[in-house]
C-alpha cells in the first residue's frame, strides 16, 4: 500500500510549524495541550490570527444597539376585569349571579377565560367600594359560595 508523498510531506511540515511554535514553552502539560491545540487547527486548515488565541472560539460581534424607536401609544388589552365591568354597565348584575354564571356570560360574549382570573376581577370589584357586592350563599351541598351583585348606590 502506498503512501501519498505529498500528504507525508505537508503532514510533515504543518507538526514541524506546531513544534517550532510550542518550542520555547518549559515542557510539561501546558506544552503537549498548546501543540495538540495547534496541531489540530494546523491540520483543519486554521492559521493563526494576530491577537487571537487559537484555543479559543471566535465570536461573533454583537451588533450595536439601534435607537429606540419613538413611543407609539398602544391600546391596553382589556382583560378579565374590564370585561367583567362591562357587564355591570350592561345591568347583568341587576339579578345575583354565581361566578360559573358570570364566566358562561362572558364565553357567551366571546372572553375565554378560565374561573380563577374571573374570580379576582370579581373579586377586585367588589372591595373598596367597587360596583358590586359579594353575598354569601349555601349551595346545594352545604358549601358556602358567593353570589354577586351589583352594589346600592
Amino acid at each position: 500500500m502506498g503512501v501519498d508523498e505529498g500528504l507525508l510531506a505537508d503532514l510533515v511540515a504543518r507538526r514541524r510549524m506546531a513544534e517550532q511554535a510550542v518550542e520555547e514553552m518549559p515542557e510539561g502539560p501546558r506544552k503537549e495541550r498548546a501543540f495538540e491545540i495547534l496541531f489540530r487547527n494546523l491540520l483543519e486548515g486554521r492559521t493563526a490570527e494576530p491577537g487571537v488565541p487559537q484555543n479559543r472560539k471566535l465570536t461573533k460581534q454583537k451588533p450595536a444597539k439601534a435607537r429606540p424607536k419613538e413611543h407609539v401609544a398602544r391600546r391596553a388589552r382589556a382583560g378579565p376585569q374590564t370585561h367583567v365591568r362591562q357587564l355591570v354597565e350592561t345591568g347583568y348584575f341587576d339579578e345575583p349571579r354565581r361566578l360559573a354564571e358570570i364566566v358562561q356570560q362572558l364565553r357567551v360574549g366571546g372572553h375565554l377565560y378560565d374561573q380563577p382570573p374571573v374570580a379576582v376581577a370579581v373579586l377586585r370589584l367588589t372591595r373598596s367600594s367597587g360596583p358590586l357586592r359579594r353575598i354569601p350563599e349555601k349551595d346545594e351541598k352545604g358549601r358556602e359560595v358567593y353570589i354577586y351583585q351589583k352594589a346600592v348606590e
